[in-house]
């Protein structure tokens, strides 16, 4: 067995990886591969809604586990391990929401799970596109607060390199699809931000958002390897080298793909939806690894000349009209996203594998279909935004009126968190 040294270019920790991959054709997926999910939740003032201070979230939490330095300072990030079983994935997850719910409301404070700041017009980081560290050096962590966004990520894990960069591959594709559906920061500045995932709009100053969205069909796992290493050394430059996808980003140090490209998928019905959908996702895109295959059209393009702009057109078009943004399939026909996703969730209920007797397919589906019926969740919130406030005096930049709804709405939402999460699973 083969291996090489790498660096985590955040801790500076080494790790050994192995370089040996298996012949496509002698690759077994794995039916009920390993998944982990990270959801930040922001926490606010439970009167005026104004972000919860930060050093009354540092010591609550102080673990590390509680906290990353990507998120803003009023935000806590729920990890849960690595599970076959995602039942006991989502069972993890409840109880440590459930938690912190709890102790929220003993100082004040609540979760409102929206993915971006919605209250405060977010700036300015940047046009400039740089990383975190060099923009907190350059401008100042002022600034740098105001520019944060917050996401679930859910890892996948595969042990074979090649296998790994093929899922990749695939995901990527589907990338628009998921954001487009699942998108929920629809407000900024309190009002309406005129998009369905201000998140997006944000992430687009900050370059860390992962992989290139085109690697070559050729590059195999040992050159990427290669690639990754020559790039870590750069220190905290490295991610600023990568463009912009959304954040999808292969993991090398835990053989995973981390699929960030979510807005906060806080309700749990359309979290379990996500989990069975692309664990059966993920082992169908392996399977047309394995056996050379194709994936279906309405993957959308794989030709790498065409692939980068079909992808940008499709993410700009989920960020901003969500389920009714429209992508493009391999065949370069534009496919609204819902109908995609329609299409994306036949498929998956179709793959072969066997079912995951804590969480059954058919127990998740129902999270998918509402999507489809009834469009991202931002649509919902919007449309509570306008049942609360039908006309505006100043449509454009917005009214004081408007700040009041969008307060309103945030509430109702936080609510129904709170609800969700307490209620007996099933």
């Amino acid at each position: 067995m083969r291996t090489i040294q790498l660096r985590n270019h955040k801790s500076g920790q080494l790790y050994d990886l192995r370089l040996d991959t298996l012949p496509a054709a002698q690759f077994v997926p794995d039916a009920h591969a390993t998944q982990g999910i990270e959801v930040e939740l922001p926490l606010r003032h439970a009167d005026t809604l104004a972000p919860a201070p930060g050093d009354v979230v540092s010591s609550l939490f102080g673990a590390e586990e509680w906290r990353s330095e990507e998120a803003a300072a009023n935000t806590c990030e729920i990890k849960t391990g690595p599970y076959r079983k995602l039942g006991e994935l989502l069972a993890e997850y409840r109880a440590r929401a459930c938690w912190l719910l709890d102790w929220a409301e003993q100082h004040g404070l609540l979760i409102v799970p929206l993915a971006a700041e919605p209250l405060e017009l977010l700036t300015e980081v940047s046009s400039y596109g740089f990383i975190p560290k060099i923009a907190d050096a350059k401008y100042g962590a002022a600034v740098l607060a105001r520019s944060y966004a917050d996401c679930t990520q859910l890892n996948i894990h595969v042990a074979d390199g090649d296998a790994l960069l093929a899922l990749f591959r695939g995901l990527v594709r589907l990338a628009p699809i998921l954001a487009g559906m699942f998108a929920s920061s629809p407000f900024a500045g309190a009002k309406p931000a005129g998009v369905q995932s201000f998140r997006h709009v944000v992430r687009r100053g900050l370059a860390n958002g992962g992989d290139p969205e085109v690697l070559p069909k050729t590059v195999r796992w040992e050159e990427y390897i290669v690639s990754h290493q020559a790039l870590t050394v750069l220190g905290p430059w490295f991610p600023a080298l990568f463009a912009l996808n959304g954040m999808i980003r292969l993991r090398p140090d835990r053989m995973c793909v981390e699929l960030g490209v979510t807005d906060i998928i806080a309700d749990p019905c359309h979290l379990a939806g996500y989990l069975a959908l692309c664990r059966r996702l993920a082992y169908r895109i392996l399977l047309h690894y394995r056996d050379s295959e194709s994936l279906p059209d309405w993957f959308g393009p794989d030709d790498p000349a065409i692939q980068d702009a079909a992808f940008r057109s499709a993410m700009l078009s989920a960020v901003r009209l969500g389920a009714d943004g429209l992508c493009c399939t391999q065949s370069m026909k534009a496919m609204r996203m819902a109908d995609a996703f329609s299409e994306l969730v036949r498929w998956v209920k179709e793959s072969p594998v066997p079912d995951d007797p804590s969480l059954p397919f058919d127990s998740a589906l129902p999270g998918l279909i509402d999507l489809i019926d009834h469009g991202a969740p931002a649509q919902r919130l919007l449309k509570q935004f306008y049942e609360l406030h039908p006309t505006c005096s100043d449509p454009r930049p917005g009214c004081p009126s408007c700040r009041i709804a969008v307060i309103e709405v945030c509430r109702h939402l936080s609510a129904e968190f709170a609800t969700q999460m307490r209620k007996s699973p099933g």
